[in-house]
């Protein structure tokens, strides 16, 4: 029985085939998408540089972003089925994924800090609470597409200090016209925006960039965690991108609201702590 388990971020996606007769899987990493975003057709494109992987899998169990109930999920289930016809194809919300990696058995807050914020509450393996997620537009405050939000909006109002603008400008080869572009008009603003951590991380001592991160993840404390602390006595598992490289960061803030709160688990990567 061949397993191909999914995690699939709107920045990147990882697939992981379990054979059975080895103790590691094979594991490929791919582009990622949102669900909601993107017709069959769409992505199917994107998928594809994983199609000898999926052709292969018996079973599919797919965690995706913007995978809801419903149209979203079952539009990457067709796409997944026109390269395995014959798998038997399951495709849940990308927090399933953190919730099976890090509270398969207990109850936890789990929350996904990645390109976008996921957090819910949840008890053996099922969400039993939940703070409404509002994108990358309205809310996602400290996932990567924000912070990268937050950063752009300095760097085209002129409110960067020269050294760290000129940085930006020399690693990334922006302006602030190709920025406006990009956010606006480009295929993917939540990943052109998430691909700016890489430099927060590494600019983290910078006063201004200090305040940035503090701020953001002040906010994502106070909107995505401090409600669902409120309601329950549960200790906090994070997962993703940011919740990794910034951990410290977000514990600093954690600690600015909610003293007695602990942060006891955290993984870049879900996947690596599904087994099938």
């Amino acid at each position: 029985m061949r397993t191909l388990i999914t995690d699939c971020g709107s920045t990147s996606a990882r697939w992981a085939m379990f054979d059975g007769h080895s103790a590691r899987p094979v594991i490929i990493t791919t582009s990622g998408f949102n669900a909601s975003a993107l017709g069959i057709e769409e992505i199917k494109r994107v998928i594809a540089p994983a199609v000898e992987i999926i052709g292969n899998a018996d079973v599919i169990r797919f965690y995706g972003a913007g995978c809801r109930k419903g149209e979203p999920s079952e539009r990457v289930a067709a796409a997944l089925a026109s390269f395995a016809p014959e798998a038997r194809i399951t495709v849940l919300p990308d927090i399933y994924a953190s919730i099976h990696a890090l509270a398969p058995a207990d109850t936890a807050l789990v929350a996904i800090l990645g390109t976008g914020v996921n957090a819910v509450v949840a008890s053996r393996g099922e969400i039993i609470d939940a703070v409404t997620s509002t994108g990358y537009i309205l809310g996602d405050h400290g996932s990567g597409a924000a912070l990268g939000r937050s950063l752009m909006d300095m760097y085209v109002s002129g409110r960067l200090p020269a050294a760290l603008e000129e940085a930006l400008e020399a690693e990334y080869c922006i302006t602030s016209a190709s920025v406006i572009d990009s956010v606006y008009r480009g295929p993917s603003p939540r990943s052109f925006l998430g691909s700016f951590a890489p430099f927060l991380l590494r600019n983290a001592a910078h006063p201004v960039i200090a305040g940035l991160l503090s701020d953001s993840f002040d906010t994502f404390v106070r909107v995505s965690l401090l409600p669902l602390l409120d309601r329950h006595d549960v200790d906090i598992r994070l997962s993703g991108s940011i919740a990794f490289h910034f951990r410290a960061h977000i514990e600093d803030a954690l600690a600015r609201f909610r003293p007695a709160a602990r942060i006891t688990a955290v993984t870049a990567n879900p996947i690596d702590c599904i087994r099938p």
